[in-house]
Order: C-alpha cells, then sequence, then structure tokens
C-alpha cells in the first residue's frame, strides 16, 4: 500500500472515529471486484466477503438495539431493522462521511454523472463493520453501529420510507394474512467474469407455494426486486389467499 493510500485511510478512519490497525484490511473494505479484476489479482482482494460478514454483524446489533431501546411488538421491530439496515440507510451513512470518495473500481463499472452506484457504496459500510470487527472486537463494532442507528433514527425521516421499502410491504402484509413470514430461496448465482458481473436470482414462497422471482447484481437487490414482484402477483391474484389456505 503506497503512502497516499495509507494517508487517505487514516482521514477516512478519523471522520469514521474508528482506529484500525491492520490498514489493508480497511483498504479491502473498500476495493470493488472490478479493480481487482483489471489488477489481476485473487478475488478474496475486495470487499465482497467482508461484506457478507458485516451485513450478519449489522442486523445482529440492530436487532439487539431495537430489543433494548423499543417496546414495540415483533411486527413493527421487524420493519424498522428492515429500514435502519436497507440500501438507502447505508448510503445515508456513507454520504456523512464522503465515503465514495475512498472507494477503489476498475473502469467496468459505470458511473452516473460521475457518481458511484449506490449498492456499492452501501456495501462498502457493511465491510468496514467487519473490518472493525475483526480488528477490535464486537464491542467496537457495536459502538459504531450504535452511533450510526442513533444518527438515522434522529433524522425521523427515515421511518417514514418504510411503505417504499417492499420487503418490509411485504413481511407486513404476509404476517398479517397468513401469520408467518415470505420464505427467501436463492435460486441461482451466476459469475459473469468478462462483464465483470453477478447476477442473483432470488425465488419468494409463501406456505412453501411458489410466489415470485426476482434478479440483481447482488443478494439484496436480487431480493428486494423478488419482493416487489411478490407484492404485484399478490395485489392481482385476488383468490391466493384461498388457495394458500386451502394447501396450508
Amino acid at each position: 500500500m503506497n503512502s497516499a493510500r495509507f494517508n487517505d485511510l487514516e482521514k477516512l478512519e478519523a471522520a469514521l472515529d474508528i482506529k484500525i490497525t491492520k490498514k489493508e484490511l480497511l483498504d479491502r473494505s473498500l476495493t470493488h471486484s472490478s479493480w481487482i479484476n483489471e489488477k489481476g489479482l485473487p478475488r478474496n482482494f475486495c470487499y465482497e466477503n467482508l461484506e457478507f460478514f458485516g451485513d450478519s454483524i449489522l442486523s445482529f446489533v440492530v436487532s439487539e438495539f431495537l430489543f433494548n431501546n423499543s417496546k414495540e411488538n415483533e411486527g413493527i421491530l421487524s420493519k424498522k431493522r428492515a429500514i435502519l439496515v436497507c440500501e438507502d440507510s447505508l448510503y445515508k451513512i456513507a454520504l456523512r462521511y464522503g465515503l465514495e470518495n475512498y472507494i477503489k473500481t476498475g473502469g467496468a463499472v459505470t458511473r452516473i454523472d460521475n457518481q458511484l452506484p449506490k449498492s456499492i457504496i452501501a456495501d462498502c459500510v457493511e465491510a468496514i463493520i467487519a473490518t472493525i470487527y475483526i480488528d477490535s472486537g464486537m464491542d467496537e463494532a457495536r459502538k459504531f453501529i450504535i452511533r450510526q442507528m442513533n444518527f438515522l433514527i434522529v433524522d425521523e425521516e427515515v421511518f417514514k420510507t418504510q411503505n417504499n421499502e417492499p420487503k418490509s410491504r411485504l413481511q407486513e402484509y404476509v404476517q398479517k394474512k397468513f401469520k408467518i413470514l415470505p420464505e427467501y430461496r436463492l435460486k441461482s448465482h451466476v459469475k459473469l467474469d468478462h462483464d465483470n458481473l453477478e447476477i442473483f436470482h432470488v425465488m419468494i414462497y409463501i406456505k412453501n407455494k411458489f410466489i415470485s422471482v426476482g434478479s440483481g447484481k447482488n443478494h439484496k437487490l436480487a431480493e428486494k426486486n423478488a419482493a416487489e414482484n411478490a407484492l404485484e402477483f399478490l395485489k392481482t391474484h385476488h383468490d391466493i389467499e384461498l388457495i394458500l389456505q386451502e394447501e396450508g
């Protein structure tokens, strides 16, 4: 790692109010697969595995945070958690720190108005959470996440978006109608190496009955699109409740 990159990462640490001893790990959390493909580096030099791990840590800490700080029922808590960990919220956190300026991408990534896709920026927030955990432990990861949750909750607009979040809307509908949760199943994951792309296909089942499928360049986007398709299907198939009740 060159000195300029090292100095940039130290500036980011100061902005985030964290201290990472393993600078290479922080660098990796901000490196997109398109960059390593251009450099001919191994796959594990990008943030993808860190993002996967960070997503789980984030979900746990936010669940713990809501459990300890809210007396609302499970349905409301689930909706709030979905909002707090969604791509839009993570992107809002990233904007606070100018995180996009520290992310390394290759030429294969299309920028719109000179800006990276929101999904990449949000993924890096989760990768940074994993980096904090690996480098400094759960207490430091928890402190960082709770600072961000407090920021989001103070911004009262964050919970006004819940009706626009398809996964939350679908969960609320299914819980109300059938007293269960929709089930998301990964159908396939295809890597298109020549285009530096990955395509995920996710299916949604209710009471083991297939309802919809959605695709996207990451697992979260595929789930979101599947939920949107499920809501449209349920809206246009008014007999689905009877069918599911009969088959359940």
